[in-house]
């Protein structure tokens, strides 16, 4: 996410593509989320939180929805 905020979405997705996949949290897709939002690409963002949803609790999906929320990135829930 430090590397959203300071616009460094190459180096971003480069740190992602390190990430476990699947993951015991819904990380990788928010993070991914993160990044789309970033470049303004909304709609492959939503698909990602849409697909975190298909895969993960609630609970554990609107934590990471509220951090990027926090970071100005609104993501759709659902």
């Amino acid at each position: 996410l430090s590397y959203v905020l300071a616009n460094q979405t190459d180096e971003a997705m480069s740190f992602i593509d390190q990430m476990n996949f699947p993951g015991k949290t819904p990380a990788y897709y928010y993070a991914r989320a993160a990044v789309w939002l970033k470049k303004g690409l909304t709609k492959d963002a939503n698909q990602y939180s849409v697909n975190a949803h298909k895969y993960y609790t609630d609970g554990q999906c609107n934590y990471f929805v509220g951090v990027l929320r926090e970071m100005g990135l609104n993501v759709s829930v659902l």
